[in-house]
């Protein structure tokens, strides 16, 4: 039942990323789908949960994308980097298509889904800080925990805003330079330069001199 409910919710991600959704009636949705409206809600009780169920599909592939990228072999500022970077461009791909949608009937129904998930991120950028530290990349009297808290609220307000569809932060130009300057106050010498070779952003050395 809830792997053909996860199969249902793909299939319901793909209509809603092609044909949006306020003006989908579930007959229309069952329609593209090439189900009967019987069938769909044999596994939703409603529109409303099949947008829902579409809402924690988007954040699940964010935890996807997220452990795909701790599994590679990078050092801690890399992996901050590479996170952060993989947000905001799932972000992007989603907010184009259904800002209009979302806003504002379903403005609650997302909030809620993003403080679902915040701790599953916090974590992730939680141990990847703790790393750093252990391996001399931050300073080793960093508060952790209030560190990791305050990369996500800048994360969530500066890529998200308060419509979580609407980037404030346009281009990995611009995000590299944010990154930079963000973590540079954390990092030691020998973390500052992985953090160069992280990022794009090439910074004058001399001028900061």
């Amino acid at each position: 039942m809830k792997s053909k409910r996860l199969h249902y919710t793909n299939k319901i991600a793909e209509v809603f990323m092609k044909f949006g959704i306020s003006t989908l009636t579930v007959d229309e949705i069952a329609e593209k789908i090439g189900v009967t409206k019987k069938t769909l809600y044999n596994y939703f009780e409603s529109k409303q949960q099949m947008v829902e169920s579409f809402l924690d599909y988007i954040s699940m592939k964010q935890k996807t994308e997220i452990s795909s990228v701790l599994s590679k072999n990078m050092n801690p500022i890399e992996t901050l980097v590479a996170i952060t970077k993989s947000i905001y461009n799932l972000s992007q791909t989603y907010h184009k298509r259904l800002e209009a949608d979302i806003m504002p009937k379903y403005q609650e129904n997302l909030q809620n889904i993003i403080f679902k998930r915040r701790g599953e991120l916090l974590d992730f950028i939680s141990f990847n800080i703790n790393k750093g530290v252990h391996l001399g990349l931050f300073e080793n009297d960093l508060d952790v925990d209030l560190t990791s808290k305050y990369y996500l609220f800048e994360m969530e307000n500066l890529f998200l805003s308060q419509y979580r569809f609407m980037p404030l932060i346009k281009g990995e130009n611009e995000i590299d330079q944010l990154l930079y300057y963000q973590l540079k106050g954390v990092c030691t010498p020998s973390g500052q330069v992985l953090l160069r070779n992280s990022i794009n952003f090439r910074v004058n050395l001399e001028k900061q001199a």
